[in-house]
């Protein structure tokens, strides 16, 4: 039998109850992993019924706003134009998504508004629709219409004007229109500045002012551009409503737009920095003393790593600044909260794509989406959002706990015995410990043996060689000769001593001539015995000095039977031991070629040696 120390015993046992408690975490995590998913299952059984519904809500809440968009814009054209044309918005179903379709009715018959009518009604339309849609964005209400009535006729302008002007006040949007146009359709709405330049630098001069009352209103004052473009420095003193710029062609109107443009979104590019300057301004000052500055740089450098900068004041003390090359930093779009919606600008204008939401490049898709962004229809679309990401979520769920179920099934396959594992070496630790307490009994024991190594044989009395003792001196002590014989009948010549031999050593006898002597009498006293010259009734008992030699003797044979009495015992225990070994050797041999020689915990070639402690880490 191999020997197995202690320690080794208790670090097989402390694998087998490792193994058995990463056996009940694996369960334990297995049963989590099939409640997930089963709950991830049934949520998706139920997915297509909470989508059909949110669409269903969402088609009647498009209905109802279209209603209003529809009568609206109708109003709009026939104020303006004076002519009796219906805009219709027809709203259907394009790959699972609202769609709409935004048409003119002209004597029952249904027209593309951008291809099969003229100009005017574009114009017109655009901005109805960026208006409304402004309105329901919960974004600033800043819009920025560049020559919206480009393809009005003169006469229509004031009508056009007039409707842009009532808008903008009854709904709170600022709003800033660049025209060509008499400034005067649109001085009573508002404010008029003319872009004006003296040879060398532009100014923009205010020539009518409407003034209103407005608490503290949440708009942009001023816009100042320093060396962007054509402009060196022009500031632009904003009209909380209405801000008509007028000014010759060419001049440098549009640029407001184009810096506003990159501040907002940062889109900007080295052609913005005026010729022979190395960098660009646009400083955007808003209520409460706050203020954003915009820079670009031509070159980069230490001081400057990238070509944009943002910062923002508040009482001309710096809040926060960011070099920021690609994307508008979170604190500007914050303050600023002007930004596109489904990639399309809803705040500025662009001059040379003046019609909004009518050309075949925008989706139908997104034409409903933007313009049912009212409160009710952004909480639907969240909602939608909100299911397509748990959608998305739960088929994870799903594909994930699939195949972590598999590899726990695998882990637990490999683990199946290990109860079994854990009660071998329980049982295998409680008799290597009895084993041990055996041992030191054994040692006693073997102490005891090597007691007696020093005894030789002790043979059979043979025949007493009478002419020997006669020759002999007779004992002077007769009393004591007595004794001895009333001794040796007592003992019945000692006859069941028959042949003592042992291998034992290391007897310490202190005084081993006194045994050679009492041998020596016991031969002279048996020959003595047959004598009949001796008046025995004349004997006086005596008391034998030697005679705890002999019971010496016999509790030293006694001792001698228990001791292969318990070395017996001890065999017996030891085969035991040796079957245990045998079994468990053959269970451990069993489990590694389950697992292919690989430890289930660190995943490393095991051996025999590893998985019982001695190579395990």
């Amino acid at each position: 039998m191999s020997k197995l120390d202690i320690k080794q015993v208790e670090e097989c046992v402390n694998l087998t109850n490792m193994l058995l408690g990463k056996k009940s975490a694996l369960l334990e995590e297995l049963e989590s992993i099939v409640a997930n998913v089963e709950k991830a299952k049934k949520w998706l059984a139920k997915q297509p019924d909470y989508l059909k519904f949110l669409q269903h809500l969402q088609v009647a809440i498009h209905q109802k706003n279209i209603g209003a968009f529809s009568e609206l814009l109708t109003y709009f054209v026939k104020d303006v134009l004076k002519k009796d044309k219906d805009i219709i918005f027809e709203l259907y179903t394009y790959h699972n998504l609202p769609a709409l379709r935004i048409e003119a009715l002209n004597d029952g018959q249904r027209e593309n508004i951008y291809e099969g009518n003229g100009g005017s009604i574009a114009n017109i339309v655009s901005t109805g629709l960026r208006l409304i849609a402004l309105s329901r964005l919960p974004h600033r209400k800043f819009i920025v219409l560049d020559e919206p009535d480009c393809w009005l006729k003169p006469d229509h302008v004031p009508f056009f004007a007039k409707i842009i002007g009532e808008i903008s006040e009854k709904l709170k949007i600022q709003t800033i229109i660049i025209s060509h146009h008499d400034w005067n359709y649109f001085k009573d709405y508002g404010r008029v500045i003319r872009l004006e330049s003296d040879g060398k630098n532009l100014e923009a001069n205010i020539v009518h002012d409407t003034p209103v009352d407005v608490e503290d209103p949440d708009i942009i004052k001023k816009v100042r551009l320093r060396q962007f473009m054509s402009h060196q420095d022009t500031e632009f003193e904003l009209h909380p409503y209405l801000t008509c710029l007028i000014g010759e062609n060419d001049i440098g109107k549009s640029v407001l737009a184009t810096a506003l443009k990159s501040v907002s979104y940062n889109d900007s590019h080295d052609s913005y920095i005026k010729h022979f300057c190395d960098e660009a301004q646009v400083l955007i000052e808003l209520n409460k003393n706050r203020q954003i500055l915009w820079q670009r740089f031509k070159t980069t450098n230490q001081e400057n790593p990238q070509k944009v900068k943002y910062s923002l004041f508040e009482n001309n003390a710096l809040i926060a600044s960011e070099f920021n090359s690609s994307l508008t930093p979170g604190f500007i779009a914050k303050e600023l909260n002007i930004s596109t919606t489904e990639d399309i600008d809803v705040h500025i204008g662009n001059q040379k794509q003046p019609v909004f939401l009518l050309s075949n490049d925008t989706k139908p898709q997104d034409k409903a989406k933007i313009l049912s962004l009212g409160k009710e229809s952004i909480i639907l679309q969240k909602m939608m959002e909100n299911i397509k990401n748990k959608t998305r979520q739960n088929k994870q769920i799903v594909k994930d706990g699939e195949i972590k179920f598999n590899i726990l099934n695998k882990q637990l396959e490999n683990l199946g015995n290990i109860e079994s594992l854990t009660l071998s070496a329980k049982k295998l630790k409680e008799n290597t410990l009895e084993v041990i307490n055996q041992g030191s009994l054994i040692a006693k024991l073997q102490e005891d043996v090597l007691g007696l190594v020093n005894l030789e044989t002790i043979g059979v009395i043979e025949e007493i060689n009478y002419s020997k003792i006669l020759n002999q001196e007779s004992p002077k002590d007769t009393l004591e000769l007595a004794g001895i014989i009333s001794n040796i009948y007592r003992e019945k010549y000692i006859k069941d001593i028959v042949d003592i031999t042992t291998d034992i050593s290391d007897v310490d006898l202190v005084e081993t001539k006194e045994i050679a002597t009492l041998i020596k009498r016991i031969s002279l006293l048996k020959s003595a015995s047959n004598l009949d010259t001796v008046p025995t009734d004349k004997i006086i008992e005596p008391r034998l000095k030697d005679e705890r030699d002999f019971n010496n003797l016999r509790e030293l044979i006694d001792n001698i039977e228990n001791q292969n009495l318990l070395i017996e015992d001890l065999s017996a225990k030891k085969e035991n031991l040796e079957s245990w070994e045998i079994k468990i050797n053959k269970e451990i041999e069993d489990f590694m070629k389950e697992n292919n020689h690989i430890c289930p915990t660190c995943h490393q070639q095991i051996t025999k040696e590893h998985l019982i402690g001695e190579k395990h880490e």
